[in-house]
């Protein structure tokens, strides 16, 4: 299995155990004499195999992702900054404030400027992007070393 598989396994997954645990809170307690279709002991089961598996999955990534586990992180600080600097308040000139008169206005000074702004955001737009590029790839060239036949998921 491809290290891309297995992520989208991993998401799978997730969804099912969220699922499971929805049926056991929904149908856990019925009325008596209600015809019961679940059986919360058989999914509570079901469930902990589900999680065994997620954690089985989850530490089969973690020792693919070794080798890009560093672009990795450099990806989710490239996102970051790109949502900061998208967000930064580039005002400048005179500005009426929503509380004061229609004579009063604040001068308002800017370090970072829209230009500046819009050049950074570029910067960090083609940071995210290569590095994402560079994860896909890995994610589809990377063996994850695991057995997905055995997952229970996949018994179904």
């Amino acid at each position: 299995m491809k290290l891309f598989q297995a992520l989208k396994l991993k998401n799978k997954l997730v969804g099912e155990i969220q699922n499971k645990k929805g049926l056991i809170n929904q149908k856990n307690s019925v009325t008596k004499g209600e015809v019961q279709y679940y059986n919360s002991k058989t999914l509570f089961e079901e469930l902990k195999q589900f999680i065994r598996d997620l954690n089985n999955l989850k530490f089969a990534i973690n020792l693919a992702n070794s080798g890009i586990q560093q672009s990795i992180y450099e990806l989710a600080e490239a996102k970051t900054m790109l949502n900061f600097v998208k967000s930064l308040n580039t005002n400048e000139g005179k500005i009426r404030n929503r509380f004061s008169s229609a004579e009063e206005a604040d001068e308002y000074v800017v370090s970072i400027n829209e230009l500046d702004k819009n050049s950074l955001v570029n910067e960090y737009q083609i940071l995210v992007d290569t590095l994402q590029d560079k994860i896909d790839v890995y994610n589809h060239t990377t063996a994850c070393d695991i057995d997905e036949t055995q997952f229970l998921i996949n018994k179904k």
